[in-house]
Order: structure tokens, then C-alpha cells, then sequence
């Protein structure tokens, strides 16, 4: 889902990161059986960014098949800059912003999702 707004619109479109960070955290709070607790919060914060993270590869890949034109792909390369791409959004001026502060509401949303009942 986050890949397709990213590859239709070639934004990055924050909002997307808020259903993601739900659906990570209902998907951990299903499996956990209900329970909750700061190990389930910190997976499900984690795997929420990787998703986004992961969104990045094949745009990454895009861009350096339209840069170098040359077959060979640096994976380690491709690998570290997805997983810094969000975090490089304050570059974009107002826009990116928005996106970091939508990633990191995302991030909340599951890290919420996931905590422990009283």
C-alpha cells in the first residue's frame, strides 16, 4: 500500500503511514492473543518503520537504474539509504514536515495499539 502511493504518485505520502502503523499493531495484537506490553510496542514500532522502509527499495533501485544505467545494483547502498530515506524527508522544506510528523503519528498509532491493558 505505501509502495503504490509512493510508485503512482512519486511522493511520499505520509498519510499512508497511519494505517500502516494500525494494521502492524492490530496484526501484533492478534497474534500476541490480546496481551500487551513494551516488547510488543517496540516490535510493532519497528516493524511499522521497516514497512516504510521497505516501500523505498524499489524506487531506490528506479533511481539508480535512471542515474548510473548500468545493471549493477550496490545492495548495501540500496539497503542504507531505505532505511534512512524517511528520516531524510526534513530536506523537502514544509512537505517533509508533514510527512516526518504523519511517519512518527504512525509510529504512535502502533506503538499504542500495542500497550498493555490495566
Amino acid at each position: 500500500m505505501y509502495f503504490l502511493s509512493l510508485f503512482l504518485c512519486g511522493l511520499y505520502v505520509g498519510f499512508v503511514a497511519l494505517p500502516v502503523g494500525w494494521l502492524v499493531g492490530k496484526a501484533i495484537k492478534k497474534g500476541s492473543y490480546g496481551e500487551g506490553g513494551i516488547r510488543y510496542q517496540i516490535t510493532a514500532t519497528l516493524l511499522t518503520y521497516l514497512a516504510v522502509c521497505i516501500a523505498n527499495i524499489p524506487v531506490l533501485i528506479g533511481s539508480f537504474f535512471g542515474t548510473y544505467r548500468t545493471p549493477d545494483i550496490q545492495w548495501g547502498m540500496i539497503f542504507f539509504m531505505s532505511t534512512y530515506a524517511p528520516l531524510f524527508q526534513f530536506q523537502r522544506g514544509a512537505v517533509g514536515f508533514v510527512g516526518e510528523f504523519l511517519l512518527f503519528v504512525g509510529l504512535y498509532i502502533a506503538y499504542r495499539i500495542t500497550a498493555a491493558e490495566w
